[in-house]
């Protein structure tokens, strides 16, 4: 049979061994060299033999054991430091510092004539929870609430006159300055906060708790009246997105689902409407084929319809229709929400999920002509979107906030 060839492991010498030979030992420097047939190579040298012995034999089993011990434990070694350094790297990012995002709304907190951002901010280690205002030009800091409650929840968050007020899905209704964030007042209820409303006055709103029940509060000292029915018509507060578009008066008072129905666009399913300011916006996927998320401004038939939101005689009118990808469409996710999603009276702001992650879109009101298309890098998911002071404003759930140019999309700064 065929000699096997392998290299001395002490002076690297060339040596023959018989086809079924487990040792060999060197006939220049006299090591002994067990043959290990898979490399043939770097041969782990047997003990030396005792003076006048045999020199022994190691199990033939026992030698792959032998050679793989060092190469297991720089492997151990190596995953133990990659999971020490993915830690830290973990930790840093959790305890780095309170991260801004959720509940976020548009406020002239410093009285400069420019939409500051208020916006909650938690600190992710200790769960615990502020309120805190953002220069709407630089991003910068205005002020930082004291702790407010701890927890994963994001909570209501509405203004009105100079004061914010904050409410952690719970029956406690806190009241911050909204120049400074100091607190005013705090005060307990009886149920959970729903939503707030307009009060008759400029110091009152009507506190909706759960079981639909409406309590003035006086914001001047957060004193409370008595309880009683809730308002036949509630016209909301100037509040976070997500708050503002469940209970908002044109949203609440019209029969959406009806209205989902009734519109028939060529070439669109319609899934979700939105109603605000006198302007219906139709968002959606095309069809038929792939579902690539598209939105259209509609305006109502000037037949009469039988009640606010229905389309008669000849349906509605398509004032125009887009696509929001305004490339490779059919890598984009089909839906769009409407709390990412925002209007004003000139510009259509929405965010949707492409190839490569979340982007940012807008479109003229007036015509659908595309502004601009821009990547959200660092957004992992969108809470919602707001227009202000030309700029929109994009939150993530927790940890992100970015103000971009409402012309050109150019991010202006970012808040992480």
């Amino acid at each position: 049979m065929k000699a096997v060839v392998v290299r001395c492991p002490e002076c690297n010498a060339t040596l023959e061994a018989g086809a079924e030979a487990r040792e060999v030992r060197c006939s220049y420097c006299g090591t002994l060299a067990t043959v290990q047939r898979r490399t043939r190579f770097l041969q782990r040298p047997a003990p030396l033999p005792p003076a006048g012995g045999d020199a022994p034999s190691l199990p033939r089993a026992i030698q792959p054991v032998a050679v793989a011990v060092p190469a297991i434990i720089a492997g151990v070694v190596l995953l133990v430091v990659l999971g020490v350094l993915g830690v830290i790297f973990s930790v840093a990012r959790t305890v780095g510092g309170p991260k801004p995002g959720g509940s976020m709304l548009l406020a002239d907190a410093n009285g400069d004539g420019t939409e500051d951002v208020v916006a909650e901010v938690r600190v992710r280690s200790s769960e615990v929870n502020h309120v805190a205002a953002f220069d709407g030009r630089t991003g910068k800091e205005l002020w930082r609430s004291d702790e407010l409650w701890r927890g994963t929840r994001t909570g209501l968050l509405c203004v009105s006159g100079d004061v914010v007020l904050s409410s952690a899905s719970g029956p406690v209704l806190r009241g911050l300055g909204l120049a400074d964030g100091k607190p005013r007042f705090e005060v307990k209820l009886e149920e959970k906060v729903s939503h707030l409303c307009e009060g008759p006055d400029a110091q009152t709103v009507n506190v909706i708790t759960a079981d639909k029940r409406g309590q003035p509060l006086t914001l001047t000292d957060g004193r409370l009246g008595p309880a009683g029915g809730s308002p036949a018509l509630c016209r909301p507060l100037r509040c976070d997105q997500r708050s503002a578009g469940m209970y908002n008066e044109e949203w609440a008072n019209r029969d959406r689902r009806s209205l989902r129905r009734s519109l028939r666009l060529p070439g669109m399913v319609v899934e979700r409407v939105i109603v605000q300011g006198g302007v219906t916006l139709a968002l959606g996927g095309k069809s038929p084929g792939t579902r690539v998320p598209m939105l259209a401004s509609i305006r109502e038939s000037e037949a009469a319809a039988p009640r606010p939101g229905d389309f008669a005689g000849s349906g509605p009118q398509v004032l125009w229709q887009a696509t929001a990808p305004a490339e490779n469409p059919l890598s984009a996710s089909s839906g769009l929400d409407p709390y990412e999603v925002a209007l004003d009276d000139t510009l259509v702001a929405l965010s949707y999920q492409g190839g490569g992650g979340h982007r940012l879109t807008a479109f003229t009101l007036a015509d659908g002509k595309r502004r601009f298309d821009v990547d959200l890098p660092g957004m992992r998911d969108v809470w919602s979107v707001l227009i202000g002071g030309g700029r929109v404003y994009v939150s993530s759930s927790w940890g992100f906030i970015s103000a971009h140019d409402a012309g050109t999309g150019e991010t202006i700064f970012t808040k992480d």
